[in-house]
């Protein structure tokens, strides 16, 4: 016999492609931020993230009526046909962050737009809608999700450590850090507090790896026609013993190129 599944199973599995981890949550909802204009972002986690995540920012918000929608998979904003996935700039695009956060822990949102007094509050649990309803709010939106995986414990037992957890996150961070070098991000955790001042990447390299490194590089740039390269690169005379140090943004996103990293040790290995 074969069976259609319920969308509460469907709606699960298709979880699993988007959201693995805490790492996963935390990466979908400041990219979500990041893309809503926010120039103020704050992100908190309790127990590596497995217990709570609170993400906190200044961006355009999310009107009231359109908080549901939100929720639907494939519902996004960014694009609206075909064509628009030449130019997409935006870090996400598919509509499938809020409703596979949701579909595995409880969520409750907050948000508000510049053209309302009044925000609105939207909770679901186990993927299911609890509440919506308007109240007050302050400009842009809270994320809070937790109990993550807690109704599905065959994915839960494979989570790492919460400590474990929490060094994947505060990775994460540093790479976005970098990579969003105008835009102020805090995260704080039971053992951690780090913050960047949105004023440059040469203040997120600070940030990110202290003054001794800043005062070991130098600034690079490059401007042609169809590609503009800009960042730091470090002193011939100043080496690390591996490559966690060389970070490749493109286009505003973190990536990992094993092209683009071999050619710099290429250029420094005679050094």
């Amino acid at each position: 016999m074969i069976n259609i599944l319920s969308k509460e199973i469907y709606n699960k599995i298709a979880a699993g492609e988007v959201v693995d981890r805490p790492y996963s949550v935390v990466k979908e909802l400041v990219e979500n931020a990041i893309d809503a204009g926010a120039t103020e972002i704050s992100v908190s986690i309790k127990g590596g993230g497995i217990d709570y995540i609170r993400v906190d920012d200044n961006g355009g918000g999310i009107e009231f009526d359109d908080m549901p929608t939100a929720f639907l998979p494939h519902a996004t904003s960014k694009i609206k046909t075909v064509d628009d996935l030449d130019t997409i700039m935006t870090l996400g695009f598919r509509g499938e962050a809020l409703p596979s956060i949701a579909a595995v822990a409880d969520v409750t949102m907050t948000s508000r737009v510049a053209e309302c007094e009044m925000g609105g509050e939207i909770v679901y649990k186990g993927g299911k809608l609890v509440s919506h309803c308007e109240c007050g709010a302050k400009l842009g939106t809270t994320v809070t999700v937790a109990n993550l995986f807690e109704r599905i414990p065959a994915r839960k037992k494979f989570l790492s450590k919460p400590s474990r957890e929490e060094a994947k996150i505060l990775a994460l961070i540093e790479h976005i850090v970098l990579a969003n070098p105008d835009v102020v991000l805090k995260f704080e955790s039971e053992n951690k507090k780090f913050s960047s001042s949105g004023e440059g990447l040469k203040s997120a390299v600070f940030a990110v790896y202290g003054d001794a490194v800043l005062k070991n590089t130098v600034n690079v740039e490059l401007d042609e026609p169809h590609i503009k390269i800009q960042g730091f690169t470090c002193l011939p005379s100043f080496t690390k013993p591996s490559k966690n140090y060389q970070n490749v943004i493109i286009n505003g996103r973190y990536v990992e190129s094993a092209d683009i990293m071999y050619a710099v040790y290429s250029v420094y290995a005679p050094y």
